[in-house]
């Protein structure tokens, strides 16, 4: 698999709509940063910081942070992604 670039925003965007299509939930960049605390306490202080221009993921950690979240609200039983 390979990486994904996505500016800030891109990135705001593309999880805030994930989790908004899967879950039913509109969140802001706020308590988006607040779930991520606890998967990568560095990324959540980024995704929020205007000063960073862009995020370079490996496919499978975008997939992680989105099982993250969609376990941080509820939708999920278990966050893992092995199967």
């Amino acid at each position: 698999m390979g990486h994904v670039h996505l500016s800030r925003e891109s990135t705001l965007s593309f999880l805030t709509e994930t989790v908004g299509y899967k879950a039913g939930l509109v969140l802001n960049a706020d308590r988006l940063a607040a779930m991520l605390q606890d998967y990568d306490e560095v990324l959540a202080g980024r995704i929020t910081n205007a000063d960073v221009s862009g995020f370079r993921f490996h496919s499978s950690e975008m997939q992680s942070i989105v099982a993250h979240l969609l376990f941080k609200v509820g939708n999920i039983d278990d966050p893992s992604t092995k199967r």
